[in-house]
């Protein structure tokens, strides 16, 4: 229950910071911008989860989409950390090398240059989740990146999936219907997912994000509001 409330603030206060900056949504559309009661019960079920998880350095994208996997909330509200590696691979700093002997815990999740971002972001999504209604999609450049790691808190906390891709083309749809994605909130230059929340900018992300760290719990919906519109 203090979960849920907590969401509702946090989704109240994305769709206040959003609207400031692309105006007021007033229509219901099957695509389109959102509105703030269709996300209220945002949310992703995780089939399972790693132990801990292991990434190359060679790409900056991939510590963000395995970032909802190595931190996340279930239904209850119980937090899931799982330890991330980011890694020299084939040549691993002392400093890592010693830290994964004091954590104790192997990876049993290993992202490396074998698969582009892409690809890891969509077999990820479709391995580790059963459904989610959202989804964050990030542009694969470097926009998206800075946009992205400013906003990958809140797919965090939501247990969404994370993807990265140049475009939402026919692989991408397939596995965002599959998962039954109804939202979108999208990080960058990429259109929008059935109905979506758009940063098009790092103080869009940045504001968001802010915003809902600083919530305090016993906040009521209509309370932060009022409070938001003052600060505006």
């Amino acid at each position: 229950m203090q979960r849920n409330k907590i969401i509702l603030t946090l989704v109240v206060a994305i769709a206040i910071v959003v609207t400031a900056f692309s105006g007021c949504v007033t229509q219901v559309s099957e695509e389109g911008p959102i509105q703030v009661i269709d996300i209220l019960s945002v949310t992703g079920l995780l089939s399972s989860s790693p132990s801990a998880i292991e990434v190359s350095d060679s790409n900056p994208f991939y510590p963000l989409i395995v970032t909802p996997l190595a931190a996340n909330y279930d239904k209850e509200g119980k937090q899931h950390i799982a330890p991330l590696y980011v890694i020299n691979i084939s040549n691993p700093s002392k400093s890592i090398l010693r830290a994964k002997e004091m954590i104790g815990i192997s990876p049993n999740l290993i992202i490396d240059d074998s698969k582009s971002v892409k690809e890891w972001s969509i077999e990820i999504a479709d391995k580790f989740w059963k459904k989610s209604n959202a989804v964050m999609l990030i542009s694969n450049n470097k926009s998206g990146y800075t946009i992205g790691i400013n906003a990958v808190p809140i797919a965090s906390y939501l247990s969404i999936p994370v993807i990265v891709t140049d475009m939402i083309d026919k692989e991408v749809r397939k596995l965002l219907d599959k998962l039954g994605v109804k939202f979108s909130i999208v990080c960058g230059d990429l259109k929008g997912y059935k109905q979506f929340l758009k940063f098009n900018t790092v103080e869009d992300a940045v504001n968001a994000s802010v915003s809902y760290t600083h919530l305090r719990a016993h906040e009521t919906p209509e309370h932060l509001v009022c409070r938001l519109l003052l600060e505006k």
